[in-house]
Order: C-alpha cells, then sequence, then structure tokens
C-alpha cells in the first residue's frame, strides 16, 4: 500500500528569491500580498519514514533571509503540515523540497515552478519512488502548472564560458535555448490551453531570456584585459533588438507583449549603458527584474574602476566638477550612493521604483548604513504612495535609534587607536595571559558588518564571565577614524579595538594565512595563536566549541 504525506498550504503574500534550508524548505515567489488565495496541497507517495520542515518566506524580500511573518511546520510520517501566503495576482512561485528519508544520509531536493492565481486549488504528487518524470498536477489552474513548462527554466552558470575570448560559442547556446524555449512555450499553449495572464507573462519572460543569460555571462566572466570590443557589441545588440526575441512566440499576445517591449521613457544618457532598458510594462517578468538588477549592479562596479582609470572624466559626468571637489564627495558618499545615480540614470517610474526597493533590501541585508537614512528619505519624496514605504519605516526607525548609540567603557582603544603597531607580535603583548578572539574586520566590508551585526553580540554574551576576551581589529580604515567609531558604538562592540596600519594587516593577514576579510583567529593564554575554523559565514556553534577548547 502506498505510503502518504500530505502538505496543505494557503498561499497568501509577494515576490522572493529562492533560499536553502535544512530539511524541507519552501520559498514562494509572488508579487504583492492580500487576502486573496491559492491553495497547493503536496502528497508525497512512496517515501519510508518521509521527514522535513516547511519555511514560509515574506516573498518580497529577496535580499534578505530573516523569515518575517513565517510559519514554520513539522512535517513526520503521518502528518499534514498547512501555512498561509496570500497572493494579490497571478504569478510565480518557487516551491522546493528539500527532505529526509530514513537511511539515507544525505537529504534530497526537488524545485518547481508554479504560476499561481487566486482561486487555485491544485494537487502536486510527488512520487519519491521515481528518479524522473515523479510529478503530476491536478485541480484548478493545473493547466497553467503541468511538468512540460519545467523545460524553459534552464539555467547555466556561466562558467563553462569563462575562458573564451569572444562570445561566439556563448551566443549560439543562448540562441539555442532561446529557439528550444519559445518552440516549448507554444507547444505547451497548445496542448494545455493556459490562461491568458500565464501567457502573457511566459511569452515577456522568453523574450528578456537571451538578454539576461548574456549579460550574467559577460558581467560575471570577462576578464577586462581580454578582448572587450566583442563582447560589448553583442551585449549592446540585445538591448537594442530585444522586441526580435518575440518572433516565433504564438500569435496569442504576441503584438501586446511586443508593444510592451517597446515601451520606453529612458532619456538619452552619455554614460555607457542600455538606451532601452527601462520598462515599467515588462516587470513582470523575473527574466526583466533579474536584468535591470544585474546591469545595476554591474554598472556599480563599472563605475567604480572607471573612477580609478579616469577620475576627471569620471567626476565631470557624475557630479559635474572638478576632481579635488568630486573625490571629496564621492568619498563622503563612500560609494553608497552610487547606486542611486545610476537608478535615475536610466531608469524611471515603476522600474526605478523597484530597484530602489532592490538597493535598499540589499543595503539593509548588508548592514550599509551610512546613507540609508538619506536614501530612505528621498524615495518617500520620490514615491509618496510606494506600496514599499511601509516594510522599510520599522527597520530604518531602528537603525535611526541605534545611530544614537555612545561609546562606552567597555570599548576601549589601545593607545593613538594602535596606529603604532606594526606587527603581530605586538599585539601578543597586549593580550598576555589571556584568550582572545579576533576579528578582523573594515566599515568598509559589507560580510564584516552583517557578521558583525548577526553574532557578535550573541557571543559576547555567551561568553561573558568565561575567560574569553574580544579584539576587533579594523583594516583599511586608518582614514575613517571616525566612521570606525561611530561603527562601533553603532553594533555595541564592547572588547579593545585597533585601527591597524598596512604594516601590522599584512603582518598579520601573512602569519594567520589569510587574505580576505572578516578573518577570524584565536590567540591562547600561552601567546599561541590559530585561525579559527569557523571563518564567514560563521557556524556560531563550531566557533562557540572552539573558544571553549582554547580557554581551558
Amino acid at each position: 500500500m502506498e505510503k502518504q504525506y500530505i502538505w496543505v498550504i494557503n498561499l497568501n503574500f509577494p515576490t522572493m528569491k529562492r533560499a536553502s534550508i535544512a530539511c524541507l524548505l519552501l520559498i514562494l515567489f509572488v508579487k504583492t500580498a492580500t487576502a486573496q488565495s491559492a491553495r497547493v496541497n503536496v502528497v508525497i507517495v512512496n517515501a519510508k519514514a518521509f521527514s522535513g520542515n516547511i519555511y514560509l518566506f515574506d516573498p518580497n524580500a529577496p535580499f534578505n533571509p530573516v523569515k518575517r511573518g513565517a510559519a514554520s511546520i513539522s512535517l513526520n510520517k503521518g502528518t499534514t503540515g498547512s501555512g498561509t501566503i496570500g497572493i494579490k495576482q497571478p504569478g510565480p512561485v518557487n516551491l522546493d523540497l528539500i527532505y529526509s528519508i530514513e537511511g539515507k544520509a544525505a537529504k534530497d531536493n526537488i524545485t518547481y515552478t508554479l504560476f499561481l492565481t487566486p482561486g487555485d486549488d491544485l494537487t502536486l504528487r510527488v512520487d519519491l519512488g521515481k528518479k524522473t518524470n515523479n510529478i503530476t498536477v491536478t485541480g484548478k489552474g493545473s493547466n497553467n502548472n503541468q511538468p512540460d513548462i519545467l523545460a524553459l527554466t534552464n539555467i547555466f552558470s556561466g562558467n563553462e564560458f569563462a575562458d573564451d575570448k569572444t562570445p561566439a560559442r556563448a551566443i549560439a547556446v543562448i540562441d539555442k535555448q532561446q529557439k528550444l524555449n519559445k518552440d516549448l512555450l507554444n507547444n505547451y499553449i497548445a496542448k494545455y490551453k493556459p490562461s491568458d495572464d500565464f501567457i502573457k507573462f511566459s511569452q515577456m519572460n522568453a523574450v528578456f531570456y537571451a538578454p539576461v543569460k548574456y549579460f550574467f555571462i559577460k558581467a560575471k566572466n570577462l576578464d577586462p584585459s581580454r578582448n572587450y570590443g566583442p563582447w560589448q557589441k553583442a551585449q549592446d545588440s540585445l538591448f537594442t533588438n530585444i522586441k526580435n526575441n518575440a518572433v516565433g512566440l504564438t500569435p496569442k499576445f504576441k503584438d501586446e507583449v511586443v508593444a510592451a517591449i517597446l515601451t520606453t521613457n529612458t532619456p538619452q544618457i552619455k554614460l555607457r549603458g542600455p538606451a532601452n532598458l527601462n520598462n515599467d510594462a515588462a516587470l513582470v517578468a523575473y527574466n526583466y527584474t533579474y536584468l535591470v538588477s544585474f546591469f545595476t549592479e554591474r554598472e556599480n562596479e563599472r563605475l567604480w574602476m572607471e573612477e580609478s582609470a579616469n577620475p576627471a572624466a569620471f567626476y565631470k559626468e557624475l557630479y559635474h566638477t572638478s576632481v579635488t571637489n568630486g573625490k571629496k564627495l564621492y568619498t563622503d558618499e563612500q560609494r553608497s550612493l552610487l547606486r542611486e545615480h545610476i537608478i535615475n540614470r536610466y531608469f524611471s517610474g515603476k522600474t526605478a521604483e523597484y530597484l530602489y526597493y532592490e538597493w535598499l533590501k540589499e543595503n539593509l541585508y548588508r548592514s550599509n548604513y551610512k546613507n540609508i537614512t538619506l536614501i530612505f528619505d528621498r524615495f518617500k519624496q520620490r514615491y509618496p504612495t510606494s506600496k514599499y514605504i511601509a516594510e522599510f519605516t520599522g527597520p530604518i526607525n531602528e537603525i535611526v535609534k541605534k545611530q544614537t548609540q555612545a561609546l562606552n567603557d567597555k570599548m576601549v582603544f589601545v593607545a593613538n587607536n594602535g596606529t603604532k603597531l606594526n606587527t603581530l607580535k605586538d599585539v601578543l603583548a597586549l593580550t598576555k595571559g589571556k584568550t582572545v578572539f579576533v576579528d578582523m574586520w573594515g566599515t568598509w566590508c559589507s560580510p564584516c558588518r552583517e557578521e558583525i551585526e548577526k553574532d557578535s553580540g550573541p557571543l559576547r554574551a555567551y561568553f561573558k564571565g568565561k575567560g574569553v576576551d574580544f579584539l576587533y581589529i579594523a583594516n583599511h580604515d586608518v582614514a575613517h577614524e571616525k566612521e570606525w567609531k561611530k561603527l562601533i558604538a553603532y553594533y555595541h562592540m564592547e572588547g579593545l579595538h585597533i585601527l591597524a596600519n598596512d604594516k601590522l594587516d599584512r603582518d598579520i593577514m601573512t602569519k594567520v594565512k589569510s587574505s580576505g576579510y572578516p578573518t577570524y583567529f584565536i590567540i591562547k593564554k600561552d601567546g599561541t595563536f590559530q585561525k579559527s575554523k569557523a571563518q564567514y559565514p560563521i557556524d556560531l556553534q563550531a566557533l562557540t566549541k572552539e573558544l571553549e577548547l582554547a580557554s581551558r
């Protein structure tokens, strides 16, 4: 007799990106939230001692792994789990099953992309006894969700083109898949008669498939020292001829899709970039949102390099001023407002609003708070009725509150801020007879700030009174003393602090055999030291055990 485990999930929320979590993970991508819902029933069959968990995430948090308002449901043999998340309009949902079966050491994974409409009532039957074709979909909305459509989610890393001198091979692979996607979509439409919303959404995604794949490959893998011209020329061609990608689509809605693609409010631009990339109508397509997100991130990186290579042109274009004045503005911003220049230069309307939203999310996720209140204030002025304002108000109010925190007597600064120390031996002299956890960080380092905000407080609290001291060494920050001390107060970093000069930084990193930040190492009472095994991202449990052993 077939063993069955049933999950009943009432969907109720907006768009997010996929995350990985042990056991069973459900990640949902939708666009906006209301009380309207779709129902998904997942039936697991042929699974001996199946177990796992369901996590329902806020799908409007693509950069934020925090489970705000989420439900966590354990699933064991013979149980039924349920949770709710709301949808306002038809949109994509990514369902990811990570599960355990008795007798197997490793967890298994099944991903299924759904297209849900309010009122849908789907049943997914997952046969874990089969390796392929193991999902069947029935119920209201099943015409939008048959397994045939999974072939359209083709993904390749782009690493396979990393050594190519020209874009020819990458373009050939992308073109082949683009044509296959169109044929698969047309065949699917003819066979299953999906909804009009599904057709328009899928056609828009098909149109933006080639540009986003090519741009990702070029931006991720192209070494600037190679022949840049052909790669850039191919990209320009893709951006300016996106409408040609609609050729071969089924006639239904094709004209509407093409009209949406041709809609643009982008002004003439001087900085290098796509002239027709702004497209509010295309925001329904995740390939388009990926494309504009990739573009703003990579353009940000390109401008960093251009500032170093051609400062006069850079500052004239960006700030309409001299190198001297421009450099001061740029330093004050610490590059954090450069993304705003890019968004305002290339985008407008709903597309710009979406990119502001993602940028604010990214700043929150990366604990980058230097200008976030300024950015948010300008966002509210520009988009006073934005649905995103409520989401940011609470977190940013908390940031403002923490920015008023002052240094206290438990935040101890070495004489001259430690800038006279040149070797690890000098540091060891300060910590003689103590067990010390050392955090090599920088105010400019996003992963460093993330880890300090997340783990520093809990780690210090755990070891309070247990014979472990904390030393924070800031690197490449001698010119940022004011910002350094502000962040120490902001993150409440109680412990000993050193502002390392370049000699000290190089000596420590050489001796602990590390090259990136954050780097963690442990000094023992006898003056010996060891690089921590719990490097970024910190495994807090493993680090705790490591420090406990070192302090004995």
